[in-house]
């Protein structure tokens, strides 16, 4: 019986013997009550854990296991209707429901609990010890979110240095379900990045070029129809100054006889093309504040290791607010093992930045890192005796 291939998960996935069982037999298919069984975790964990799975599976796979994938997502998403599959998930967490109950009461029922209070401040006693407590049982429930988050499929990027990322919705959803509403509250308000507000300017100049068709020299005639406008401001409008240039610089790129975005082009060349060039465009509006430097450079917080880039603060070069990282060239085919060895230094190394920063200012950071033709820009933060990231492209 030939086997079913599975590709993009780690090598110490924990639920690889499921996986294996379950796809490679005669009718292959993705059994939720038999992954619930092996998971053994509460029903939300087992149903995040699960969808995530089942998102993996249906995307960059084979033609078979997409729509294994996908026809298990179809009957997942029946759980809560009124059909065979819904009846018996409805059955299965009932029964383990009171297995948990039967399992408890017999815990409690081996337990002798003496209680002689001796003292009439024994109640002031207790409730100190649930203060000094308080923080131990919010690790104690981060810890145990942080663990379900590692074990995710889709979780390759961050979960081994106990980041919680937060801008994937199966990470959001365990720490939801594993802490208060008032804490996970306060988490999403320290996180929160406020949106960027384009200029009118801007807005308009994207939507022209967003509207017309994909021809160069039709985006060409659109950017000088709806660019370049008498009274430019560099800082009102800068914002509409990187669309121009930046479009005008690639543009000039698609039409030259050998266009490089067709071609390979190693990490170093491609970054010199491309970001650097996207990078330097996007601050120049702020170069009397920061500055940046490019290509093996060194920053004091992060020991000897060299980065890409550094965006630093001018005249004070002990200051740096951004780490910057190519992870890949041009069409070169990066492998993943050199995409995640790179993610492991990136965010290491920002957990040190962070662990130096005084515990009295806002202690975050920032990095971008350019990877399979995306660049990510990413915030780290310190909150609630977490780090947390959030990513952006």
């Amino acid at each position: 019986m030939p086997r079913t291939r599975i590709s993009g998960f780690k090598k110490d996935y924990k639920f690889w013997d499921y996986l294996r069982a379950s796809l490679n037999r005669a009718n292959p298919d993705l059994d939720y009550f038999q992954f619930a069984d092996v998971y053994q975790g509460t029903r939300r964990a087992t149903n995040t854990h699960f969808r995530d799975l089942l998102i993996k599976l249906s995307k960059n796979q084979s033609h078979k296991l997409t729509k294994i994938a996908q026809d298990s997502m179809k009957l997942f998403d029946s759980r809560e209707d009124d059909c065979e599959f819904g009846q018996a998930y409805q059955a299965y967490w009932e029964r383990r429901t009171l297995d948990s109950l039967r399992q408890r009461v017999e815990r409690e029922n081996r337990k002798t609990i003496v209680s002689h209070p001796k003292e009439n401040d024994m109640d002031v006693d207790y409730q100190g010890e649930d203060f000094l407590n308080a923080d131990d049982d919010y690790r104690e429930k981060t810890s145990n979110a942080l663990k379900q988050m590692s074990a995710l499929p889709s979780n390759g990027r961050v979960g081994h240095l106990k980041i919680i990322d937060l801008s994937s919705e199966s990470a959001l959803r365990i720490l939801q379900s594993e802490i208060s509403e008032d804490e996970f509250n306060n988490i999403t308000n320290a996180t929160h990045i406020k949106p960027i507000v384009l200029s009118d300017y801007a807005i308009e100049l994207s939507n022209a070029l967003q509207d017309c068709s994909l021809s160069p020299s039709v985006l060409r005639d659109t950017l000088y129809t709806n660019g370049f406008k008498k009274g430019f401001d560099s800082v009102i409008h800068s914002d509409a100054a990187f669309i121009e240039v930046a479009t005008c610089h690639f543009l000039d790129l698609m039409s030259s006889p050998r266009n490089p975005l067709n071609q390979r082009a190693l990490e170093r060349i491609a970054a010199t093309l491309f970001i650097i060039f996207i990078v330097n465009q996007l601050f120049i509006s702020n170069n009397d504040i920061i500055e940046l430097d490019w290509l093996e450079r060194e920053f004091f917080a992060t020991d000897r290791a060299k980065w890409d880039g550094v965006l630093i603060k001018v005249e004070n070069r002990s200051c740096s607010a951004d780490l910057i990282e190519f992870s890949e060239g041009c069409n070169d085919q990066t492998s993943s093992t050199k995409n995640q060895c790179d993610i492991t230094k990136l965010y290491s190394k920002l957990m040190k930045v962070l662990d130096g920063q005084s515990s009295s200012a806002a202690r975050q950071t920032f990095c971008m890192r350019y990877y399979n033709k995306i660049r990510f820009y990413s915030q780290v933060f310190y909150a609630q005796l977490l780090l947390f990231f959030f990513r952006n492209r």
